[in-house]
């Protein structure tokens, strides 16, 4: 239990020193700015279809919910013969 508050410690203590960084940054052009949106949007689509879509790596959210439908397609399989 202690691990985890020194692990939760550090990841807070990391998001506040990339929270500075990110104040102390030069602005952008509007351009530069643009682009990197972009590039953050991407990168947020990709994460949340690997999440979601059964064609990731994990099998996503899909194929959770697949795997537990099934179990329970078995379980009242087996209720029912009873």
């Amino acid at each position: 239990m202690q691990q985890r508050h020194i692990s939760i410690s550090s990841a807070m203590h990391n998001i506040d020193l990339a929270i500075e960084k990110g104040r102390t940054a030069p602005q952008l052009s509007p351009a530069e700015q643009k682009k990197a949106d972009l590039a953050n949007l991407e990168l947020l689509i990709s994460r949340v279809s690997d999440q979601v879509c059964s064609r990731s790596n994990s099998g996503g959210t899909l194929k959770q919910i697949k795997d537990f439908n099934a179990l329970l397609e078995r379980t009242a399989t087996l209720l029912e013969g009873r």
